[in-house]
This record gives C-alpha cells, sequence and structure tokens, in this order.
C-alpha cells in the first residue's frame, strides 16, 4: 500500500485527477456524483461542486471540458452500475463486501483518465459544499491505495510531476538517475555511457556507416567538449528535465520514481538533522578544525552522554569501524594544518571540500546529506560539477534527431508492405512496436513518448497517415479530446 499525495503538477499549478476525487474525499464525492456536479445534472439546492471545471490537456494547453461532455461520462458510471447490479443483485446491501469493492474500483475507472481539475479551485468548492452541508470527511490527499488503484487514478499524468517547481532544485546523483531513468544499460543509454560523474558521449568510428544528420546525433553533446560530460553528475532535477529532450530522450524520467526518490532524500535529511544537528552545522559560517573533523566522521561534538561527557572521537568506533579514530586523527592533522597556514573561517562544506582535495576518507552521510538538500548548485558546484548547460546547439540536434525518426517511420511501414500515406487500421501499433523493438538505440533513441511525436511530425509533414483519413478526422471533429 502506498499513501503518496493524489496529486500532479501542470503549468505550475498543482491539480487533481478527477478519478482520485472519491478517493481523496472518502467516498463524499462518488464517482456518480462528481460525473453529474460536473455535468450540472444537479439541481438546486443539492448540487454540489457547482463552480468546479474540469480540463484536459490538448497540444500542451489546459482546455475546459464542458458540461456538456459529462453526459456521456455519467451514462458510463451508471452502465456499469447497471451491469454490476446484474451480476450481483445484493451490491447495496451492507454485508456485500466484494461487490461494494467492485463498485468502487469499476465506478472510479469511468471516470475519463487524463482529466483534472485545479486543486485550490477543487479546495475551495468542497469547502462552500461543506459549510452549506458540513459532514465528518475531510480531504486526505494522501489517501492510502495499492498500486495498481494508485497508477489508475494517475492513468494519462504519467509524464507530469507529483511535485511543484521547487523539486527541480533538488540534487540528482548517480544512483538517484539510474532508479527515475530506469537505466539497465549503463553502456548503452540512449546512445549515452552513464558514469557515476555523468553522461558520456562515445564517438563512433571513422568509417562507421552513418549518414550525415544521423553522425550529427549520436554524437550531440550540449558544449562539444568530448572529454566531459553531457551531462554532469550530480546535477540538479531542473537541469535533467532540460537535458534529456533536448538529448532526443524525452519521456525517460519516472515520475513516480522522482518521487520516491524525493521523498528518501527528505527522510534522510530529517535523520542527519535529528541525529547530527546537521542543518544548525550547515548553517554556521564558521566551524573549527576539530568540530569538523569530529563531523566527518559522522560524530556530533554537541552530543552528551548520560552523565555530560562530550564524545571522544579517538575511542568511538563509528558503525563498529575500528579504523574510525585513525581517521579522525589524519582529518584533524590537515584541517590544523590549512586553519594555521590560512586562518579565514571555514563553513562545513568547506571542511569537505578540503577532505576531497586532500584524498582523505570521510564518512559518507555528509556526502549523502549535500546530495539531498533541495537547493539551487552554487556557481562553484556547477563548475566544479561540469553541468552543462543546454543551449542553441541542442535545438539543431533535436530537429535532425526529428528528420532521423521520421526517415525510420516511414521506412519501417515501407518494409512492413504498408502504403505510408495511408497506413491500414492497427498498422501504426506495429509500426511502433517494431521501432522500439529495433529502433531503441541510437541514433534513433525510440521510446514510446518520442515514437508519437516523431509521428505527429512525419504527418505534419505529409509523409506518413492512416487510410480514410478524412471519414475518422471528420468522426473525430466534435471531440476535443482527440480520443
Amino acid at each position: 500500500m502506498t499513501g503518496g499525495r493524489l496529486t500532479i503538477w501542470i503549468d505550475g499549478r498543482e491539480a487533481l485527477p478527477v478519478r482520485a476525487i472519491p478517493y481523496v474525499t472518502g467516498w463524499r464525492y462518488s464517482p456518480d456524483f462528481v460525473a453529474e456536479s460536473l455535468a450540472r445534472a444537479t439541481a438546486a439546492p443539492f448540487e454540489k461542486l457547482r463552480n468546479l471545471v474540469a480540463f484536459h490537456r490538448s497540444a500542451g494547453k489546459s482546455l475546459p471540458v464542458m458540461a456538456s461532455e459529462w453526459t456521456a461520462v455519467m451514462a458510463e458510471v451508471k452502465g456499469f452500475e447497471a451491469e454490476l447490479r446484474e451480476r450481483r443483485p445484493d451490491v447495496d446491501a451492507e454485508d456485500d463486501h466484494a461487490g461494494y469493492a467492485a463498485w468502487r474500483r469499476g465506478a472510479a475507472l469511468k471516470l475519463p483518465a487524463g482529466v483534472f481539475v485545479w486543486l485550490n479551485e477543487f479546495l475551495r468548492e468542497r469547502e462552500t459544499d461543506h459549510k452549506r452541508t458540513p459532514d465528518d470527511r475531510p480531504v486526505i490527499l494522501a489517501p492510502m491505495l495499492d498500486g495498481d488503484t494508485r497508477a489508475a487514478v494517475l492513468e494519462g499524468f504519467e509524464d507530469c510531476p507529483r511535485r511543484g517547481p521547487d523539486a527541480d532544485r533538488a540534487m540528482i546523483g548517480y544512483a538517484d538517475f539510474v532508479t527515475i531513468c530506469h537505466v539497465d544499460d549503463p553502456a548503452n543509454f540512449g546512445g549515452f555511457r552513464v558514469e557515476a560523474n555523468g553522461l558520456h558521449v562515445d564517438l563512433p568510428d571513422a568509417d562507421a556507416t552513418l549518414i550525415p544528420e544521423e553522425r550529427a546525433a549520436v554524437t550531440w553533446h550540449p558544449t562539444g567538449q568530448y572529454d566531459k560530460p553531457a551531462l554532469s553528475l550530480p546535477c540538479t532535477l531542473g537541469q535533467l528535465r532540460a537535458f534529456l529532450p533536448d538529448a532526443g530522450m524525452a519521456g525517460y524520467i519516472d515520475e513516480e520514481a522522482v518521487d520516491a526518490v524525493l521523498g528518501e532524500h527528505e527522510h534522510r535529511t530529517g535523520w542527519y538533522d535529528n541525529t547530527m544537528n546537521a542543518a544548525m552545522w550547515f548553517k554556521r559560517a564558521s566551524v573549527k578544525p576539530d568540530e569538523a573533523a569530529m563531523l566527518l566522521c559522522r560524530i556530533d561534538p554537541l552530543e552528551r552522554d548520560w552523565q555530560g561527557n562530550a564524545p571522544d572521537p579517538e575511542r568511538i568506533y563509528v558503525d563498529d569501524d575500528k579504523a574510525s579514530p585513525d581517521r579522525y586523527r589524519l582529518l584533524l592533522r590537515a584541517f590544523l594544518d590549512v586553519a594555521e597556514t590560512d586562518q579565514k573561517p571555514r563553513t562545513l562544506l568547506d571542511w569537505r571540500d578540503v577532505a576531497k582535495r586532500e584524498g582523505l576518507r570521510h564518512h559518507q552521510w555528509i556526502d549523502e546529506y549535500v546530495l539531498a538538500r533541495i537547493e539551487e548548485l552554487s556557481a562553484d558546484s556547477g563548475s566544479a560539477g561540469g553541468v552543462a548547460k543546454v543551449g542553441a546547439g541542442a535545438t539543431a540536434a533535436t530537429v535532425n534527431l526529428t528528420k532521423i525518426r521520421i526517415n525510420a517511420i516511414v521506412q519501417t511501414a515501407t518494409r512492413l508492405k504498408y502504403d505510408p500515406l495511408s497506413v491500414a487500421t492497427g498498422g501504426k501499433a506495429i509500426i511502433e512496436a517494431e521501432c522500439l523493438d529495433k529502433l531503441k538505440g541510437a541514433p534513433h533513441r525510440f521510446t514510446p513518448d518520442t515514437f508519437k511525436k516523431a509521428w505527429q511530425a512525419a504527418r505534419d509533414a505529409g509523409r506518413i497517415d492512416v487510410e480514410n483519413v478524412e471519414i475518422y478526422r471528420g468522426q473525430q471533429g466534435g471531440n476535443p479530446h482527440g480520443c
């Protein structure tokens, strides 16, 4: 069971999927009630959510779902309930727990995927309803749900961040990157080699058979400095979000995994704040050499035992490591030398940098804490990490990569005996499966998301389309969802 928030972020605003409304209100607003309310089908004075408007995404914009469109949704929900009553005539009985569970699960899924309301507007309407008709069911935005139910509620929002813009300042290290991007093969992740310090470009052999566009795509680097990573690690989540689409890997981030990783970061920082007074030590403008040496051995200088005695770092085996006292003595000696040579005040981060520069071993807690802090990279850490800024060169590379993918789609369609301008029903899915299977590596780097975008670009360019397109689009013209 999981209990994460059922909200997503769209255009910098927190949103709530309509499928989540029953769950976050403790079923005070059931699926049929939600559909009826948004359809404005309930007469005064019994209406609820009277001013709430739902939205869906189209071409990168949030468009309102008209009240008339919810009539069909009402029919879907009521039709499901009718079918369930035929199978389980006693579904309304208090002791038919299986029937009730089936209704909750099935009815919620009849609400459309990918449709949402703005959270602040929903909470405002909920408060208005509560004032008119008080109840004892609070809004719980992080209800406990099983994984399948949570995935169903969030269907259609797979690429939407689960956290607000501030989360883009979170630091992402190698292990985090591997987790949130599901890196199965570090030697070839979308054409990049993933190492602890970042994503590297391996240049193809000079005699490799590649057309110019393919060579440009497979050798793309935001700065052209091939001796440095195309994206350095650690980096901020925002830098990672900016890099991947320009590298031809849009859609590679698992937003659920991002939420889990950042949750672990928060847990870790909270633990060290409580056990090491970490936040206090990191805020201090001046940390003494002996204090820094103790902290880098994961010993809090402020700690006291039951008799009020301060810790003795030369007698403490941190994590049962008998080498800990030796590490403390080496750190202290080095720090005292540095302080004697240059008596300027130093922060804990400054002392950590000294330890790294001198090659001195220290406890990993401080590196974990720094990585987990949600803050922007400083200018120094940005230059030291070599984080590449994605600039204008990325746009040209993306255009070339799109052309390569369009050509691959057309060639695949032709090879599978389809007329590219009149692909038979079901053919698009077959072409997609072939591209995802055979062309997932460089230079094409096909994913479901990049295939979808490349297909749209190919269609816009008049390179590919489905059969009976005029009839098909005529039937779809009245549906703003484009489904």
